[in-house]
This record gives structure tokens, sequence and C-alpha cells, in this order.
């Protein structure tokens, strides 16, 4: 490299450098730098050596004394507004995942994730629950239950949609059914009377929770039918011509033909052609939970994220909320074909520093 005066060479090695100077009085600059530097450093080796050290009774600790004294316990963070308790103690189940009430009774049904329903009374000093039925023991191929819900009108129209997993990568491995019900203490359902209103693919993400909303049509959930890597394999996060990846909104009391449910009116897709009529809102991964806000009534939607975020939505027809383009703020597939609607981006953002599986 040429410096101001010369030509700076090195040859190969940690240490073997020199400097070759061209130019009138290079050599006596030379010199005289590095006789300074050597004096330089010759008074700071005398200082260090003149410092006193550890043997010197005036400097440093001779016993580390514990600090005893503080005010302060705990993390500086403050303490979480909720306090967790057992709710029913003496209860024991394996792999909950769902619970809910039983329309016009005192009862709650629990469900398990390998097809066991129970229903006990709702106080906490419950001692037994009682199994309503197995459904492994009367589903063909069944092998995990994800989502239940009682008709809103029930007990008068005595029906039970639930949505279980018949395979674990099939394209109609995912299934929701209709069941007919009968009684409240206790309840019992007849799984012969299994009316099948939609199946779409399985394969890891299937979502699978079952909402009626205050306009009393049935809102269901799907998933992006991949595993968690890679992403979205089937790209259809950003279509709506086929069901995954989004939450799908039909009327359960009446029938269009060839199907066991009809398509709602104000749907926004019912006309677009290449669009499935069922889709409310698309562009999710994995919408395992969601629920209707009892005061106004918004959908939110709780979205498992893949690398970095966990999303929260609130629903809106026609919504697309990104999915595989962006994970909440984080690009995944940025120059992928895009859906018919524009990206809504989350309502709320967990990042993975903070939780993960948002379910």
């Amino acid at each position: 490299m040429r410096n101001r005066a010369g030509v700076w060479s090195e040859r190969s090695g940690v240490t073997d450098a020199h400097f070759r100077w061209n130019g009138a009085g290079a050599d006596r600059q030379d010199r005289l730098g590095w006789v300074v530097g050597m004096a330089v450093a010759a008074v700071v080796l005398g200082v260090c050596v003149a410092s006193p050290g550890a043997d010197d009774p005036t400097i440093g600790l001779t016993v580390r004394e514990s600090w005893t004294t503080s005010r302060l316990t705990g993390p500086p963070t403050p303490p979480p507004p909720y306090r967790l308790v057992e709710a029913f103690p003496a209860l024991r189940f394996e792999n909950p995942v769902l619970l809910e009430r039983i329309p016009g009774s005192e009862r709650l049904l629990l469900g398990e994730l390998g097809g066991r329903l129970y229903s006990f009374p709702e106080h906490s000093q419950v001692a037994d629950a009682e199994r309503v039925v197995d459904l492994k023991e009367g589903l063909e191929k069944f092998q995990r239950l994800y989502g239940l819900a009682f008709h809103p009108r029930f007990p008068d129209v005595p029906e039970v949609f639930l949505c279980y997993i018949t395979d674990l990568s099939k394209e109609d491995g995912t299934r929701v059914s209709r069941f007919r019900a009968s009684g409240r203490d206790p309840l019992r359902l007849d799984l012969r009377s299994e009316r099948v209103l939609l199946t779409w693919p399985s394969g890891g993400h299937n979502g699978g929770c079952l909402q009626f909303g205050p306009d009393g049509f049935l809102y269901i959930s799907t998933g992006d039918a991949s595993g968690p890597f890679p992403a979205d394999v089937r790209r259809t996060g950003q279509r709506i011509d086929d069901l995954p990846a989004s939450i799908l909104r039909i009327d359960v009391d009446r029938r269009d033909p060839g199907r066991e449910y009809a398509i709602p009116a104000d749907n926004p897709f019912r006309d677009r052609d290449n669009a499935r009529p069922e889709v409310w809102c698309y562009g999710l991964r994995n919408p395992w939970r969601m629920s209707f806000d009892p005061v106004e009534g918004r959908l939110w939607i709780g979205d498992v994220g893949w690398e970095m975020w966990e999303m929260i939505y609130v629903g809106r027809p026609g919504a697309n909320f990104g999915w595989s383009i962006i994970e909440g703020r984080q690009p995944v597939f940025p120059d992928e074909p895009r859906g018919p609607t524009p990206i809504t981006p989350p309502t709320l953002l967990h990042p993975h520093t903070e939780a993960r599986s948002i379910t």
C-alpha cells in the first residue's frame, strides 16, 4: 500500500513486517520514531512495576462479605396481574384441548386430544368427571380431537359439531361433522348420526377451532396443512381457491344443492370466480384458537407463528393476514403471488423472545 513517504511492503507471517522508506530523511525519521516509542514503553513499564500489588493490605478486599441487607427482592419486573390457581383440583385429564359449558345446564364439557369427552358440574369441589363418549371407540380412523361447538339454539336444536383428524397426512384428513345429542345431565352423543360437512388436508397445521358467531353462522379455522419446516409447503396461504390457511363461515341451518350447509349471502368471495365461497378471511398459518368478544361481537384470532412472531388478529370479511408473504413483520416469501386483498397487519404481536406458540 503506497503512503506519503514511500512504499509499505509486508512479508508473509504474523509478526514479520518491515517498512522500506524512499526519500530524503526517511531513515532518520524512522530511527527517531523507534527511539521515542521505546522511551514511552519504558516509562509505562516502570510505572507498572512500581505500582502497589495484591500484597499491599491497603488495596482490594481481603474477605468478600455477603450482601444481606438489601431491601430488594425478586426480579426487577412487576408481578403479573393474575395468579394461577387450579379450578378443579381433584380432577385430572390427559391432554385436555377444549372446555365448553353445556348450554342450559350448570355442567362443563371437557375434551381430550385423544377423543375422550367428560362432563362435570361447574364448581371447584367436584370430585369426579363423567365420561360422555370416547370418539376413538365410535369413529372410524379417529386420531385427534381439535374443536367442538354446540348449536347456538341447543338444546332446542340438539346438535353438536366436532372437528377432528382422521389421518395426519391426507388430502381429506381434517373433518368437521355434525352429530345428534340427547340430554344435558348426562349429555349423550350419537356417533352413528354423523354428517360430514367439510374436509381439508391435514399435515400438522390443521386449525380446527369451531365458534358460532353472533350472526348464528359457524366459523371454522383451518391451518396451512404444513409442518413447522419448511414454511407453507403447499403455498396455500395466499390462495382463496382452497380451504386451508383461512377462517371459513357457513350456515348450518340451511343446505345448498350438493352441500350439507349453505353459503351466507354476504360471504366476501361468494360470487368470485376461482374462489371457495366458504372463505371469510385468509392468510393464516395455524389459527389454533379464536373467540368472539361477547360485548362487541368481534372475532379475535390467535395465529401460531413460525420463526419470530406470534400474531393476534381481529377477523374481518375478506381480510388477508399475510401468511406466507410475511410472518408478523418478518418477510418469508415476499416474491410469491399475493391474494386478491391487501395484507392486514396484526392487531397484537408477541416476539419469540417473550413466548412461543400462542395456543
